[in-house]
């Protein structure tokens, strides 16, 4: 949906300003990268830059953004008071490949969307190469088959790494057209404690003290169930050059989360979702799909379903008088503790809530 940028609370940012501001974002980030491979590069980590390039433009050449982009306008077309004409779309031009940064393994980013800078990155789904002969190195063997086990683990989900990268492009993308609006962009007089963004129900200022962790969360699960949709329909219009890894990639896209497996696609919030959706289907006996379209309102227009006065009342009889009371302080918590609840822990939350929800007052209770 639009996407909105402000010097401060009550100061839109100009477009001449935002246009400027985003082209120096990107140089820099284009820059940053060229220093993260000029790094893994003498390190012997990566080959030629030519060959990320090379990988980039390949894959960015298969993908059809006019078929991809006709099919959120008509997912956003669906939902009150959005217009599909003002979706923020990132075009190939703001879409970078960067290279892994095995300095950070622990932490592997598969791609993210900047809501401020509105670009997006996707990590290479080349192998990073391990050389004996380089002194700089010293990352153990354990470190890098890490990134390569999960970077070829993924390609191989997908069917090819091509389609990995597909999946994560439109993940990306969803996050793009989602509503996003971002406050304190003032360069000349920057400061991180009055920068706040929000992006879908992803809402960075409030993430300590009002739930944040969960929101995102839920965040990432209707991104990745709108991702879904998205996919699945594009596939359907737009023949993928690799024919014969398709029927594997539509396999990956009916998966669900199972605990006994590493998640590399957010099927855990997808599988926090589901559970809202069923809850709230249920106890009101309403189809499946009302509830979900209400979410996915929400997403796009920046009018969160938990704010409108009819899904207020469906979260009261889900989950209790007051959501918040249940969930989001014990999520906040944890998360003061120094540790981000597992979207498994969040949904078991969920769901004792609404179990509390169910038991009588004994006598004596308040």
């Amino acid at each position: 949906m639009a996407r909105e940028t402000f010097i401060s609370q009550t100061q839109p940012e100009k477009p001449h300003e935002q246009h400027r501001r985003e082209r120096l974002a990107l140089e820099e980030l284009v820059k940053k990268t060229d220093r993260s491979f000029l790094r893994q590069r003498r390190e012997g980590l990566l080959n030629t830059k030519e060959e990320f390039e090379r990988e980039r433009a390949d894959f960015l050449a298969m993908v059809d953004f006019d078929e991809m982009h006709a099919i959120f306008e008509q997912l956003a077309g669906k939902s009150e008071g959005v217009s599909p004409l003002k979706m923020n779309f990132v075009y190939p031009e703001r879409i970078l490949v960067i290279p892994q940064d095995v300095s950070n393994y622990r932490e592997i980013i598969i791609g993210d969307y900047s809501s401020s800078d509105n670009i997006i990155r996707l990590t290479s789904r080349l192998p990073v190469r391990w050389d004996e002969e380089s002194s700089a190195y010293t990352r153990s063997h354990e470190e890098i088959n890490r990134i390569n086990s999960l970077t070829l683990k993924g390609n191989e989900v997908a069917g090819t790494k091509e389609l990995a990268m597909l999946r994560t492009l439109v993940h990306e993308e969803t996050h793009a057209v989602g509503h996003n609006s971002c406050v304190g962009l003032d360069d000349d007089n920057f400061s991180e404690s009055d920068f706040s963004s929000k992006s879908g129900y992803d809402h960075r200022y409030d993430i300590y003290d009002k739930g944040g962790i969960f929101f995102r969360a839920v965040n990432e699960g209707v991104t990745e169930k709108i991702c879904l949709q998205v996919l699945r329909e594009y596939l359907k219009r737009q023949p993928w050059p690799q024919h014969e890894a398709v029927d594997t990639f539509k396999k990956c896209l009916d998966l669900r989360y199972d605990e006994e497996q590493e998640d590399v696609a957010n099927l855990a919030e997808v599988g926090i979702v589901d559970e809202l959706v069923a809850l709230i289907a249920n106890d009101q006996e309403i189809p499946k799909e009302t509830a979900w379209q209400a979410i996915m309102e929400g997403y796009f227009s920046g009018r969160p379903f938990y704010e409108s006065e009819s899904f207020k009342q469906l979260l009261k009889k889900s989950f209790g008088e007051d959501f918040t009371s249940h969930t989001l302080p014990r999520v906040a918590e944890l998360t003061n503790k120094g540790r981000e609840p597992s979207a498994e822990e969040v949904l078991k939350m969920m769901r004792d809530a609404r179990s509390a929800r169910k038991q009588p007052k004994l006598q004596g209770d308040a």
